[in-house]
């Protein structure tokens, strides 16, 4: 028989706290099975999977530490090299010098950004601009993220200021997460309505949606019902503090309301009983819980 490696990526995005205690997990495994498990461990986190994590006597756990500056050297010309992209000296010495290169997370996340950023003349400025991260009320990658998603409404809101603000307030708050034709439908909603979301008009593309979306599809997972959410923690708050607009009921952002209410209103028009029994309830007990205070 062949040796079986599961591999479990991202325990703590699972949305239920029991389900992070991690109970469902087992102590042993059949002979030729191993188990990889991984957790992010930051003071965004609840931390309960990385408690659980390393009380399982019977397991091997490895934090994985920052990267040291040859790693980063390589990590950086590999990942570039793949789209037949390059940095030069200079642009790389930038690069090396700062402390957040180092994480993982924030490296890919500036090179890609780098790789799609279309003025040769002004990559430098950008690089620098990226690595200005310091934010007390953030951590550095959110920073990083906030700095992409205000790019892109440079990028996408020529004709239709808010579309940006409209789908990423929209998945942040979902309870499921939305397919994409949920997004697109409530996009084209908030398009066409008098005072909606988005500032288009009767001349609104839904192409344009079609190409944001595609642009955001790198921060975005999916599950099995094809349901998007933000892949990690570090882009939700992002999301909240450029839109102000949050899930954690410690939070009094204003837009909040505003964002539940809309999905309210898209989810009791639905004609997918299911969608609205899983949406709707949520949508509208956020809506109270928060207008009455």
């Amino acid at each position: 028989q062949r040796p079986l490696v599961i591999v479990l990526d991202g325990l703590d995005h699972m949305t239920g706290k029991s389900d992070r205690y991690l109970g469902w997990l087992p102590d042993k495994y059949p002979p030729g099975t191993a188990l990889l498990a991984s957790c992010t461990e930051s003071k965004l986190s609840d931390g309960v999977c990385q408690q659980h994590l390393k009380k399982r006597k019977s397991d091997f756990s490895l934090t994985i530490k920052t990267m040291d500056q040859a790693l980063t050297k390589t990590l950086m010309n590999k990942y570039l090299h793949l789209y037949g992209k390059k940095v030069d000296k200079g642009q790389q010495g930038i690069l090396l010098k700062s402390k957040y290169t180092r994480q993982p997370l924030f490296l890919i996340t500036l090179l890609n950004e780098v790789r799609v950023f279309d003025n040769f003349s002004k990559v430098t400025e950008r690089l620098e601009d990226l690595l200005n991260v310091m934010d007390p009320k953030m951590h550095p990658v959110s920073k990083l993220f906030e700095k992409v998603l205000i790019r892109i409404e440079e990028d996408y809101e020529e004709y239709s200021k808010g579309i940006t603000m409209c789908v990423a307030s929209a998945i942040h708050v979902s309870k499921t997460g939305l397919t994409e034709d949920e997004i697109k439908d409530l996009v084209l909603e908030q398009a066409h309505m008098k005072g909606g979301m988005i500032l288009a008009g009767a001349n609104f593309d839904v192409n344009l949606f079609r190409r944001l979306f595609l642009r955001l599809q790198t921060f975005l997972m999916s599950d099995t019902f094809n349901r998007y959410r933000f892949k990690n923690e570090f882009f939700s708050l992002a999301v909240a503090h450029r839109y102000e607009v949050s899930k954690d009921k410690r939070d009094s952002f204003k837009n909040t309301v505003k964002i539940h209410k809309v999905c309210a209103n898209f989810f009791q028009k639905t004609t997918d009983t299911k969608r609205k029994a899983e949406e709707l309830p949520y949508h509208l007990y956020e809506i109270a819980s928060k207008t009455s205070r």
